[in-house]
């Protein structure tokens, strides 16, 4: 994995693309391009298996 920092010291780039394309293509779960994608109603989007496995290992506290 490679990062670059720019002079302001923000990462610009992880493994050639931007921050942006990053968050578009990559589950911020495992980090790798999406497999079976799904977007939650806060915007964010990860894989059906990440998401489902961290719901199953950290339940909702605020369920009745």
């Amino acid at each position: 994995m490679t990062t670059h920092i720019d002079e302001n010291k923000q990462q610009v780039e992880l493994n050639g693309m931007t921050r942006e394309e990053q968050d578009e293509t990559c589950c911020s779960i495992c980090l790798e391009a999406f497999k079976d994608k799904v977007d939650a109603i806060c915007g964010h989007s990860f894989c059906h298996a990440c998401i489902l496995d961290v719901c199953k290992s950290n339940p909702p506290s605020n369920q009745v």
